[in-house]
């Protein structure tokens, strides 16, 4: 049965636990999610919402890899998919 939407914690709390299980610095992950340090920090400081295609592309990064404690963390990502929609370009 999929997690309901209050059910899934903030997004900034599975992108801490995926650096924390990864063991890299904020720089790195940024780095390996295609992403400004800055934008990441606003994220992490729950400042800015994420994109899917933020959410995608750090349930990329994680998917390969198959240790169990990465698990829950792929599934709360591929739920915040389907909940999360693209927020509209601005220049």
């Amino acid at each position: 049965m999929a997690a309901k939407k209050e059910n899934l914690p903030p997004i900034y709390e599975i992108v801490r636990e995926t650096q924390r299980l990864l063991g890299v610095s904020q720089m790195e992950l940024a780095d390996r999610l295609g992403v400004s340090k800055s934008y990441l920090s606003s994220i992490l400081n729950s400042f800015r919402f994420t994109s899917r295609s933020f959410a995608v592309r750090l349930l990329l990064l994680l998917e390969d890899r198959k240790e169990k404690k990465f698990s829950e963390l792929k599934n709360q990502l591929r739920e915040h998919i389907k909940i999360v929609k693209d927020h509209p370009k601005t220049n």
